[in-house]
């Protein structure tokens, strides 16, 4: 059966990852290996305890999201596995390709500026030049990205007019899938 591997970093950009991966498995009739990277903090020395408790509660939240993307596939008859890493993401990605072999990797990319060279992140761009597969980038749509910031965005265009529908453990919208 073939893989598909699926970096998530339930940013705006996750619901369009998803939504590609659900319908390239079932195209391609694959599996899909959900991975989450819990980014270690950037500080020097030592971890207070305080800091260890945040680490901890970010990775339960993580494999709490995980599980629930990869229930809302298996939903949908695919087969779905959720994994959660410490360490930074291209570093940790690039671990999991040469575990998994992939047939195919998807994952996004935050367009944070208009730039062509800049429009995909450092960490799929990283992967994209190491990458022994092909690998499908999916932007993260504007609506997502304003949604994720706060910033008030008109629902004209957006499935549901931008209302969640509950299901299967996670919040579905019309043609794709959002994160609780």
């Amino acid at each position: 059966m073939k893989t598909i591997l699926v970096p998530v970093d339930f940013s705006a950009a996750t619901n369009p990852v998803i939504t590609a991966a659900a319908a390239l498995a079932k195209a391609l009739k694959a599996r899909v290996v959900l991975l989450h990277c819990v980014r270690p903090p950037s500080l020097g020395g030592e971890l207070s305890p305080d800091a260890e408790k945040l680490i901890e509660t970010a990775e339960h939240s993580a494999l709490g999201q995980l599980a629930a993307c990869a229930q809302a596939m298996k939903d949908l008859g695919l087969e779905a596995e959720a994994v959660s890493l410490y360490g930074p993401p291209a570093p940790m990605i690039e671990a999991e390709i040469a575990r998994l072999a992939p047939d195919h990797i998807v994952m996004g990319s935050h367009g944070h500026t208009a730039l062509p060279s800049l429009l995909v992140g450092s960490t799929a761009r990283g992967v994209l030049r190491s990458s022994p597969c092909p690998v499908t980038i999916v932007p993260a749509s504007r609506e997502a990205v304003q949604r994720a910031s706060g910033a008030s965005a008109s629902s004209e265009g957006v499935p549901n007019g931008g209302r969640p529908t509950a299901g299967s453990g996670v919040v579905k919208f019309a043609g794709g899938m959002r994160m609780p």
